[in-house]
């Protein structure tokens, strides 16, 4: 089971200087708060770790490069190794906004990233160091 997503487009931005620092936060991320686990019906929830990623991945990331990708996330680098995109490499959503809200202080205001879902589109957008959902509205034009 799981909630098909693909992602549309994306205005995305973190400076080269903060990339050490977003990786960090990145590997900071606990797999106790995530979607994923072992269960057993008698005790309930035994393992926990994030649905549809590899956590020692991401632990020993080298690189934000790497740490993304473990995320199931790919980014863009310009030449002067700014990252000026990304894009999601995954089927379903997952436990990416735990790592979407780890690396958003460092993502310059105003990025965002456009997800269409099975039944609903939205975009995160990158505000004041956090990560915010919105929805859009659409109005069909009148046929005559």
């Amino acid at each position: 089971m799981g909630y098909y997503m693909s992602m549309i487009d994306c205005s995305f931005f973190i400076a080269k200087k903060d990339k050490g620092a977003a990786l960090k936060a990145i590997q900071e991320l606990r797999p106790d708060n995530g979607g994923g686990g072992r269960f057993d019906p008698e005790h309930g929830k035994l393992e926990s770790w994030f649905s549809w990623v590899c956590t020692d991945e991401y632990k020993s990331a080298k690189t934000l490069e790497d740490a993304v990708k473990a995320w199931r996330w790919r980014v863009e680098v310009d030449d002067d190794e700014d990252v000026v995109g990304i894009c999601f490499e995954g089927e379903k959503l997952g436990d990416d906004k735990h790592f979407l809200e780890a690396i958003a202080p460092f993502v310059r205001d105003d990025s965002w990233i456009e997800i269409d879902g099975e039944d609903e589109r939205w975009r995160w957008c990158f505000v004041g160091g956090e990560v915010r959902t919105t929805t859009p509205t659409i109005t069909w034009p009148d046929p005559s």
